[in-house]
């Protein structure tokens, strides 16, 4: 059992069956009945999590990588008093994660599970608007952040749908939530470089309250990775039977 790939790597596990052509011969099938299939899946997991990087799983089979995971835009604050828009985002380490707890029931096609990343690095462009006095203020450069020990929970549920005689997995959205995610530290280049203290205000309000700042854009992070990660996997899902995917 597997379609899970996605670049985040376990999406890659619940995913890869889905698609007709042979599995790579270093895949362990997981089957329907298996009372042990959440560990299969976890040992899946641990087999391909090395590859996952380069995409390339062996047998000419290939996926899209997940490291680094792009993110186009993620905009947080107020227009009016202070408004920040990250572009061209780049999260490395997606990669690099253990399972914490997995749960797999096959019979009403539900799983769940928790994702540990020893260390995420966060890369971006950013535009920040400042309010002072009715006037705006604005600044371009680059965000760098670094986080630690996120966890990351997911939860799937798919339905099935007949075609052509035969029943196909569809996805609902994914719900995708950030758990924890300590950041050890937060970066911005040229910030307000032509003011004499608007730069030195904003850098400190950023360094003090990087927990705060982070968790706001948390939202936009778990709305993309679900969007993407949903899309994909009923991409996949269009590939092969339900009795395709989860052999008895």
């Amino acid at each position: 059992m597997t379609l899970f790939n996605l670049r985040l790597s376990l999406i890659l596990i619940i995913c890869v069956q889905l698609v007709k052509a042979p599995l790579p011969s270093i895949f362990p099938v997981c089957f329907r009945n298996d009372p042990e299939i959440s560990d299969c899946i976890v040992q899946s997991v641990t087999v391909l999590q090395p590859r996952l990087i380069t995409g390339d799983l062996g047998d000419g089979y290939l996926i899209p990588t997940t490291d680094p995971f792009d993110i186009p835009k993620l905009t947080f604050g107020s227009e009016r008093d202070f408004k920040t828009t990250l572009t061209k985002l780049q999260l490395r380490g997606m990669s690099n994660f253990s399972i914490v707890k997995l749960k797999a029931d096959i019979e009403k096609l539900k799983f769940s599970m928790i994702l540990s990343f020893p260390r995420l690095n966060l890369s971006a462009n950013y535009q920040m608007v400042f309010g002072l006095f009715g006037s705006p203020l604005y600044s371009n450069g680059q965000m760098f952040e670094k986080l630690e020990n996120t966890r990351i929970g997911l939860r799937m549920k798919a339905k099935l749908y007949t075609k052509n005689g035969e029943k196909y997995m569809r996805f609902d959205p994914f719900y995708f939530k950030i758990l924890q995610s300590d950041v050890k530290n937060l970066r911005l280049t040229n910030l307000f470089p032509n003011t004499l203290f608007i730069g030195p205000v904003v850098y400190s309000y950023f360094s003090d309250n990087k927990e705060y700042i982070t968790r706001a854009i948390y939202p936009d992070f778990e709305k993309t990775f679900s969007q993407t990660f949903t899309r994909m996997a009923n991409e996949l899902a269009t590939s092969a039977s339900f009795d395709e995917l989860f052999p008895i």
